[in-house]
């Protein structure tokens, strides 16, 4: 605990200041949605025209929308663009699967962007994150870890990760809120584990900050829906979900106020996201999708 607080403390003298002027909801989510919609109609070509304008658009494109628009160029039989798109998000962190040996010509291509070419790109990435907020992430998530892992779960374990929760996020709330924090400064290992210290204590005390950190580019479209709607699994009505989506008659409700205020925020209606999640099973995972509950 003792340690959490001086790296708040050391946090706050080492904090440079960052200036986020892009509008991703405007700028990128939106545009992003698009194409994704026009791939469901089938309009490769419109679809791979709207992703290649988002990514102008911004200064950090997300390697999950890299991936993406690799699956729209394979569909518009480009492989030459969908390779450039794996490398992209291979910068970026994206896991290797066997599935993208698809946009390979020959065998000899996926052996040497599979055993060479790719951790070449994970190290290229790795040279553009920010070290120094890596290593906070880390011991940040060492100390959070230690006091998570108990053999009792008594209320005095519960105080003591709330205590954590609060401390973690006071830690870290100056990088959040000056853009230090993202995807593309941590990389997608510490992302994560910045994710799993950070974000269950936001959807709970911070909304206005998820907002704020998604409109600035520093959470992806994924975390940002995971964090505004989770509420809704406690029986709290959000902007985005309300509980009787869950709920067995889920298909009875009328979703028009949802949809729209989805819309403001370039977020898939119900049955938009019904049918991207369709299209993530028909691409064999090809093509990349995380909302949960529609």
């Amino acid at each position: 605990m003792k340690r959490i607080i001086l790296l708040s403390f050391l946090s706050l003298t080492c904090l440079k200041s960052f200036s986020q002027n892009v509008d991703y909801i405007e700028k990128y989510h939106k545009i992003v949605l698009k194409a994704e919609l026009l791939l469901l109609e089938n309009k490769c070509d419109s679809s791979l025209y709207y992703y290649q304008k988002a990514f102008s658009n911004v200064p950090y494109t997300f390697a999950s929308d890299f991936k993406n628009a690799a699956y729209t160029a394979y569909l518009c039989e480009n492989k030459e663009l969908a390779r450039q798109y794996i490398d992209s998000a291979s910068v970026r962190g994206m896991p290797i699967k066997k599935r993208l040996k698809k946009y390979y010509t020959n065998k000899a291509d996926w052996v040497y962007f599979s055993t060479i070419k790719y951790n070449q790109l994970i190290n290229k990435g790795t040279g553009k994150t920010d070290s120094s907020m890596i290593h906070l992430i880390d011991s940040l998530y060492i100390e959070d870890q230690s006091v998570r892992q108990s053999k009792t779960y008594d209320l005095s374990w519960q105080n003591r990760c709330t205590e954590t929760d609060s401390l973690i996020a006071e830690c870290l709330r100056l990088y959040l809120l000056t853009g230090k924090i993202s995807e593309g400064s941590l990389g997608r290992d510490a992302y994560r584990k910045f994710s799993i210290i950070l974000f269950h204590y936001l959807f709970i005390n911070d909304q206005d900050l998820i907002k704020k950190l998604y409109k600035n580019g520093c959470i992806d479209k994924g975390d940002f829906f995971y964090c505004i709607t989770r509420p809704a699994q406690w029986g709290k009505k959000t902007d985005f979900l309300v509980p009787e989506m869950l709920k067995n008659d889920k298909y009875q409700i009328i979703t028009d106020e949802i949809d729209n205020k989805r819309k403001e925020y370039g977020i898939p209606s119900v049955e938009q996201t019904k049918n991207l999640m369709k299209l993530r099973k028909k691409s064999s995972d090809l093509f990349y999708f995380n909302l949960k509950w529609y």
